[in-house]
Formats: C-alpha cells, sequence, structure tokens
C-alpha cells in the first residue's frame, strides 16, 4: 500500500521514497532535486564516457542526452511500480514518450512525467 502525502510534510524530505504519494507542492521539491542530480550525473556520466572512448565533443552531448532519456524512464518505471500502476498501460507509454523527449528536451522535460507520477495512487 502506497504511503499517504501526510506522513512526509517538508518539500525535500523523502526523495527516494517512490512509493509515497506527494502533494503537488512535494512534486516540485522531488522535480528539483532530480533534476540536479539527473543533470549533474547525465554530464558527468557523458564526459566520462566521451574521454575513455576518446571521442568529441558534440557526441559527449548524445552521450549526455541518452543517460538522461534512461534515467528518466527508469525514475517512471519505478515510481509507476511501487505505486502499483503496472496494469495501467498508459503510463508506460507515456514513460516512453517522455524517455524519448527528455532526449531531446533534456531531464527539464523527461522529469515531469515522473514527478507527475508521485502524485498519483
Amino acid at each position: 500500500m502506497s504511503k499517504s502525502s501526510s506522513k512526509a510534510k517538508g518539500i525535500f524530505q523523502h526523495l527516494s521514497d517512490f512509493s509515497l504519494i506527494r502533494s503537488y507542492t512535494q512534486a516540485i521539491g522531488f522535480y528539483i532535486v532530480w533534476l540536479v542530480l539527473l543533470v549533474v550525473l547525465g554530464a558527468l556520466a557523458g564526459a566520462i564516457i566521451a574521454n575513455i572512448l576518446n571521442i568529441s565533443n558534440s557526441n559527449d552531448q548524445v552521450i549526455g542526452a541518452v543517460i538522461i532519456a534512461i534515467e528518466s524512464f527508469t525514475l517512471s518505471l519505478l515510481i509507476i511500480s511501487t505505486h502499483k500502476n503496472t496494469k495501467n498501460f498508459g503510463y508506460v507509454i507515456l514513460a516512453i514518450g517522455f524517455a524519448i523527449i527528455g532526449y531531446y528536451f533534456g531531464a527539464i522535460i523527461g522529469l515531469l512525467l515522473p514527478a507527475f507520477l508521485t502524485t498519483r495512487k
């Protein structure tokens, strides 16, 4: 059973608890923290992989975009599964769509769905 949002009163509390049903304010806090984390991880991983493979700077950005899309998709699936919404195929299709959109537009757009899903039962 999912926890209610009354358990976490602060905007930046329980950010790694994907089963928590958040208020819209808490979802904004979730979005901000995960946005910063994913941008840093995507940039860092992209730079490391590009350096190891000795590829150009433009390919470095592509690698970062792929990593951000994968991370956004993974977050969406974690939230969908912990909220027991795996039977709702629409959420899974949305997760795939937002991963693709996240690839082209970055984590700013790619994390909108995971943040929204944290507010759903």
